[in-house]
């Protein structure tokens, strides 16, 4: 499924394929990307809010329903087919009254903006879904393989389905929208490029604001409050409000444990160089390797450990079978070696499960996703030769067609073309020749 906006911001046209498993945001300074990255992480963080109407009325499952060897058949395709104006309309229609709560700006600002949703139908055709369902007293398993059209209920309710119709169409109500849920509804983590300044200050702006609330409180008068409120409150987009709040409840979302630790223990391992942990109070800590009682707080940790930290916590403690983790500008505070590690490990992820939207100025990172591009080339037998030579781990590979590259100018976005020889992003290219250029001319014109 694509999602397509028009005038949001500067952009006046986007459009991301929201099914790749990685989705770069390439281009320069104030060219859009951050727009897009927060409109994506909207459309997923409400989802879930949406009370859609689109569904069909039980009774009409009927004509999509066949028995085949003594198992239901439901041809779910043909009725994502029948409904897919009705869908994309409301998609649409529910999303955009989010954008003035999504950015925290006047909904006058969003008065010409459109979205728009493609593709649907491909999604769903592409989609494979192995889930079970509870039916009275019994438990059903609904399976729907990768193209094919049809979804089966396989288990021993058939034979009582087989005599109680309306039980059979209430099921297939509950499993149509576990089926769609399985496709759209998607657990959503943002990483903003602030994510630095969150965990420092994440508590003094949480003292802050129980500051304002106690004074506001106290104030009896209404003019006098909404006055108030206007000059104190503190105002951020969504994706860092939500940060926030998940920076201000570390010591209780410490306690929680995700299967997904190992990747927290690899990032420490090649990155930080030292352990993250929560203390008592709530507080992130850093603890240099080789060190024995080093409990370093945040303001006097590594640039790199700030930057990194909420993304170790995440995998520790939070990160679920098929996330969607937006991460803004990766790079940032990181030595060029680093840079290269951060975009093996984003491989990483997308290889667990994880789907993964970046935004990135790195050449680094831009090169090394192309180095995991061609090292996964299964007609090139010297690939595996040099991927050993070079140190590379089999699940750091990447697919030309799991990738979706964007470079955003003059307003709009457009799709960069990756191969088995990877992508190029010319705008970082042309800067970087034009360097090269620059220096060699510069250095031979004064030293030679």
């Amino acid at each position: 499924m694509k999602i397509s906006v028009k005038n949001l911001g500067i952009l006046e046209h986007s459009e991301i394929d929201l099914s790749k498993k990685l989705n770069i945001l390439c281009g320069a300074n104030n060219t859009g990307k951050t727009y897009m990255a927060y409109t994506i992480f909207g459309w997923h963080h409400f989802f879930s809010l949406f009370p859609f109407s689109v569904f069909p009325e039980i009774r009409l499952y009927y004509p999509y329903i066949k028995l085949v060897d003594g198992v239901y058949c439901i041809n779910f395709l043909n009725i994502i087919k029948d409904t897919i104006k009705d869908l994309e309309k409301e998609f649409s229609e529910q999303i955009k009254p989010n954008l003035s709560f999504l950015f925290n700006l006047e909904e006058k600002q969003f008065a010409k903006t459109e979205i728009s949703f493609i593709n649907i139908y491909e999604t769903f055709f592409r989609t494979y879904l192995n889930s079970f369902i509870e039916s009275g007293d019994e438990r059903v398993r609904i399976l729907k393989k990768e193209e094919e059209e049809y979804l089966k209920i396989l288990g021993d309710i058939n034979d009582v389905l087989g005599q109680d119709h309306y039980q059979l169409l209430s099921l297939l109500d509950r499993t149509f929208k576990i089926f769609i849920n399985s496709i759209l509804k998607t657990n959503v983590l943002i990483f903003p490029a602030e994510r630095a300044a969150i965990n420092i200050f994440s508590k003094e702006l949480s003292i802050k604001r129980n500051d304002l609330v106690d004074e506001l409180l106290s104030v009896k008068n209404t003019k006098n409050r909404d006055k108030l409120l206007e000059e104190r409150a503190t105002r951020y987009p969504l994706p860092i409000r939500e940060s926030l709040k998940i920076a201000e409840d570390l010591a209780r979302l410490s306690q929680q444990k995700s299967k997904y630790e190992y990747l927290a223990e690899e990032i420490e391992k090649k990155i930080l160089k030292g352990k993250i942990k929560v203390n008592k109070y709530g507080e992130i800590q850093y603890t240099p390797n080789g060190t024995k009682n080093v409990n370093l707080p945040m303001h006097v940790s590594a640039s790199m450990v700030k930057s990194l930290s909420s993304i170790v916590f995440y995998f520790r403690h939070l990160a679920q079978a098929g996330d969607l983790i937006i991460i803004d500008e990766p790079e940032l505070n990181l030595h060029p070696d680093m840079q290269r590690a951060v975009a093996r490990l984003l491989a990483r992820f997308v290889n667990e499960g994880f789907k993964v939207l970046i935004s990135t100025h790195s050449d680094y990172i831009i090169k090394e996703l192309n180095l995991l591009i061609m090292l996964n080339n299964p007609d090139k037998p010297e690939a595996k030769e040099l991927q050993k030579k070079y140190g590379y781990q089999d699940n750091e590979l990447l697919k030309p067609e799991d990738l979706g590259v964007y470079l955003f100018k003059d307003k709009h976005s457009e799709v960069v073309p990756v191969t088995q020889e990877g992508f190029e992003i010319e705008t970082i290219d042309k800067e970087i020749n034009e360097l090269n250029h620059a220096f060699k001319n510069i250095y031979f014109s004064l030293y030679d």
